[in-house]
Formats: C-alpha cells, structure tokens, sequence
C-alpha cells in the first residue's frame, strides 16, 4: 500500500492523459442538473468534487450512496455512474433507475458489469486502470469526474492547471510529507483518534477516517465545524481521555471556523493532552486539498506499520461480498 501511496502524483498525471483523451457524446436535451451514483473508491472523489463545486461554481450536484438515485433525476440529468470494479451492486442498481428515467449517463469503471450495461445501452463509459485496491485509485475517479463536467459546460478549465501544479508541489514534497506523516503516526498510535474539520471540506475527513478504518484497522469518528460546536463539544466533557484530536485546518476555512477551532483547542485541552493541528499547504484550494489527502493516507499506512497490520487486506469487506452474492 506504502507503494501506491508513493504513486498518487504519478496517478494524478496519468489519470489528466485518459481525461484529454476521452470522447464523450452530448446530451439530447440541456442538463440542468447533476447526479454522481458513487460508493466506497467513487464515494471520496465525488465528494471531493462536489466540495470544489459549491465552493466555486453555481452547479448544484446531488450524490447517491444507495441503491436509489433521487426521484427529480429526469431526462435533463447529467448521472455519473462511478465504481472502480463496474461491479457495486448498489451503483448498477443506481445505473438501471437512470436509464428508466432517461438521464444522460457517463460511466467510469475498470471493468465489469457497468462498463457491459453501458455498451449495451449506448452510454458514454470511460475505463480507469484496474487491478488497485479500489481505495489506491483515488486519481482516477477524481479526474475524471471534473472533465466530465467540463465536457457539459458545468465547470471551466482552471482545474488543470491547479491539478499540475498541486502535482508538482506534491513530488516535490513527498519525501517531507512522508517523514512528517511517519512522525504523526507515532503521536496517534494507541489513541482513538477524532477528526474535526471545516464542514465545506468534510471529504478530506472522510478519506481520512476511512483509510484509517480499511489501513490502519483502527476505529476513529469525524465531524465538522460548526455543526460539531452544537452537540459533540458537550460529549468532549465525557470522552476517553486516550482520544486523539486531529484538527485539519486550510487557508480556506472561513474566519468564524478558524476562530471556533481555536476556541475548541482550548476547550478540550481540560479533556486531554493529545490534540494536534494539520495544518494544509498550498497555494490554491486545490493544491492544499490533494497535499492533505496524500499527507493523511500516509499517516494511515504508516499507523498500519505501527500496529504490525497489513494495510492492504480487507478479507471482512471480500467476506461480506460474497455473502451478499449468495
């Protein structure tokens, strides 16, 4: 995993070739509106991209994490049919309810089933590299995903150039992100970690949690600023002392979350002694967001080491597939 790990920026470049490269058909009628079916790898780039979009853009894009995708999906719906296997039986479900509904779908798969729907039913597919754990191809979806919109008209191209450079920024930090995040594991090793963070960015928080969970084989919660001054501050009173807070923090955040963040530092510091600020670098939104997705996957495999795991099984997750195709 520590290997593909290392391959981020490499993936990011790769994925921007199959992104100029593809070849996508128009829509029969004006999109008006924007649908990602996503779950598990397409969960995290879908919402990195929904996070960018309602920063930065007017287009209003709905997720569905389910077998169901939202019944306004309609003819004039952009749907964007995401799994990296082809074989998420809840985003196939999601793929069959949009071609009831006449939606314009864009598929992106490495292979299996949704890639065979999507010839059969003369849908746009696009195909990812295989064979990485789906969690390892976060370049992928990710990309992807943004020149989609941009094929519609519903973003611009400043993406690329903030992908180049962030890509740029990124090789030439790594060995300084890797030595930093290793440090980090450290601090966080027998601690259940929480993560807090500013709610237009809880993405970043997310992929964090999860690749804790699926590398590190720990448990661990995040939640969001403000929302998390209104109920979880009250709980900090009562929490396990041998909780790690992780604070992710960009020059971004609005100036009331900065202030609320310090203010929670201080609060919790009654609760406990382990508290910890990662601080984004970057000269753009986009820059800061990918450093801390690169930075935060590293602390989860370097915390795996700690704890003498493999970082890259998920026989439980392998278990319970087979159980639901039985």
């Amino acid at each position: 995993m520590l290997n593909l790990i290392n391959q981020f920026p490499s993936q990011l470049e790769k994925a921007i070739q199959i992104g100029e490269q593809i070849k996508l058909t128009q829509a029969k009628k004006p999109i008006t509106k924007v649908c990602i079916a996503w779950l598990w790898w397409s969960w995290i780039g879908a919402s990195l991209v929904r996070d960018y979009i309602y920063t930065h853009f007017s287009t209003i894009i709905e997720v569905s994490k389910d077998y169901n995708i939202p019944k306004r999906v309609d003819s004039y719906t952009l749907v964007i049919i995401n799994s990296y296997s082809g074989n998420t039986e809840e985003t196939i479900s999601a793929m069959h309810q949009a071609l009831e509904k006449d939606a314009k779908i864009v598929a992106i798969s490495s292979w299996g089933k949704i890639q065979k729907i999507a010839k059969e039913n003369n849908c746009n597919h696009i195909q990812v590299p295989t064979w990485f754990p789906p969690r390892a191809a976060l370049a992928y979806s990710l990309v992807q995903q943004l020149y989609i919109l941009l094929f519609f008209g519903l973003i611009n191209e400043d993406f690329k150039q903030e992908l180049t450079t962030s890509i740029a920024q990124l090789k030439k930090n790594q060995n300084t992100i890797k030595e930093n995040a290793r440090e980090w594991a450290k601090q966080i090793h027998n601690t259940h970690p929480i993560i807090y963070i500013a709610g237009d960015k809880e993405a970043v928080a997310i992929r964090f949690r999860q690749q804790l969970n699926e590398n590190a084989k720990i448990l661990c919660h995040h939640h969001v600023i403000p929302e998390m001054n209104h109920n979880e501050l009250v709980g900090r009173a009562w929490a396990n002392p041998n909780h790690s807070v992780l604070r992710i923090q960009t020059a971004y955040d609005h100036h009331k979350v900065i202030q609320r963040m310090q203010i929670n530092k201080d609060i919790i510091k009654s609760y406990t002694d382990k508290q910890y600020d990662i601080i984004a670098e970057g000269n753009s939104y986009r820059e800061q967001i990918l450093y801390l997705i690169h930075f935060t996957d590293y602390i989860s495999v370097y915390l795996a080491k700690e704890r003498k795991v493999d970082p890259t099984e998920v026989k439980v997750i392998d278990y319970l597939k087979k159980s639901l195709g039985k």
